[in-house]
């Protein structure tokens, strides 16, 4: 593998997560008898399936909206009605989507199933998100949408013909996903406006609410908007770490994504584990980095570099004395099949929370 292949390999990821990250991808689930079960791919209200149910279709039309942009394509997997929500994922095993929203009829059973069912996959390179309706699941890969009592108003929003209702908290997850999916990277949900959404149950605490992992609708008195787009992650006394932000969690995985899977593709069992190889491999990863600044991380913070204290420890358990062994030494070790490298980069917030002062004075 020479340089020039790996590095266009990279480019091309770098490429791929750009444009993902201003439009990301979609899953819904559902159940329904109408259509033949499998997976449809939707980028306009055009390509909807026919024979979908009335409910299913306004569902996938909320998705459809978004916010500042449209997401870039739905998957819809359709399923039975006597289907669950583990065959229904299974369908999309071998797809690459941001944010999946459950059956818009989910009780908390489905809700936990999709949870779980998101979390375990995570431990993969499975970057999907789950938009769940009121259930907590103190994970970063998975959002607690917690907000009730919607009401909604027919009309054209984002170009997207949708009808006036009462709707649930699982109807309006899709709604949610398709927002999260159409905010670009260097954006946040937080504040974004709920157009059709009319009323909505307010929550009696607010900060607690955020504070505790859920995703909630607020009217500020001109607009329904979500509070703080936050993910269901809330570990006790450490209220502002930036993994609560849905923002930064979709910048580290699609990062770690094209990162690793692209690593992979050109570089498993094609390679001789060598020094010059390894800093062939860091080389590429630092041009991948690089080229996502300042749109995803902050300009000049991102680094590539043979992981001294994974490689060092590597050889501890190998029975290697490392003692004396210099820093250099350490990166030029042999380390069997083994390859470690440490990335890393600083994510620019978005703006959120604003201070303006006001002075006047009377002359």
């Amino acid at each position: 593998m020479g340089l020039p292949e790996l590095y266009f390999a990279y480019q091309t990821a770098a490429e791929t997560v750009s444009a993902r990250s201003k439009q990301g991808v979609v899953a819904l689930l559902l159940q329904d008898a109408g259509v033949t079960a499998g997976v449809y791919t939707v980028a306009h209200e055009a390509d909807i399936p026919a024979g979908l149910g009335a409910d299913n279709a306004d569902y996938v039309k909320r998705a459809l909206v978004g916010y500042i942009n449209r997401p870039q394509k739905l998957y819809l997997s359709v399923v039975a009605d006597s289907a669950d929500v583990e065959d229904a994922l299974a369908q999309l095993t071998s797809l690459s989507y941001d944010y999946v929203a459950g059956f818009p009829d989910a009780d908390a059973t489905a809700a936990e199933a999709l949870a779980d069912g998101v979390v375990e996959r995570r431990k993969k390179n499975y970057i999907g998100k789950a938009i769940v309706p009121s259930f907590s699941a103190n994970d970063v890969g998975v959002i607690n949408f917690a907000s009730s009592g919607i009401k909604a108003a027919a009309g054209t929003f984002g170009g997207i013909a949708l009808p006036a209702g009462d709707f649930t908290t699982a109807e309006y997850c899709s709604r949610i996903a398709g927002i999260l999916a159409g905010t670009p990277a260097e954006g946040s949900a937080t504040g974004a406006a709920l157009d059709e959404v009319t009323e909505v149950t307010e929550s009696t605490n607010v900060d607690t609410d955020i504070n505790g992992g859920k995703l909630i609708l607020y009217h500020d008195g001109r607009k329904v908007r979500i509070a703080r787009a936050v993910n269901s992650y809330a570990p006790s006394g450490n209220l502002t770490t930036i993994l609560r932000k849905i923002k930064a969690i979709e910048v580290i995985d699609l990062i770690h994504y094209y990162a690793v899977t692209t690593a992979d593709d050109q570089y498993r069992g094609q390679c001789a584990n060598t020094y010059d190889n390894k800093c062939l491999l860091v080389a590429a990863l630092q041009d991948f980095l690089r080229s996502l600044e300042p749109e995803l991380l902050a300009e000049d913070s991102s680094s590539a570099q043979i992981d001294l204290e994974a490689t060092r420890a590597w050889l501890k358990e190998q029975g290697t004395d490392v003692t004396n062994l210099s820093d250099e030494e350490i990166r030029r070790a042999d380390t069997g099949s083994y390859v470690f490298i440490s990335l890393g980069g600083h994510i620019v917030d978005a703006m959120e929370d604003f201070k303006i002062v006001l002075s006047l004075t009377n002359r």
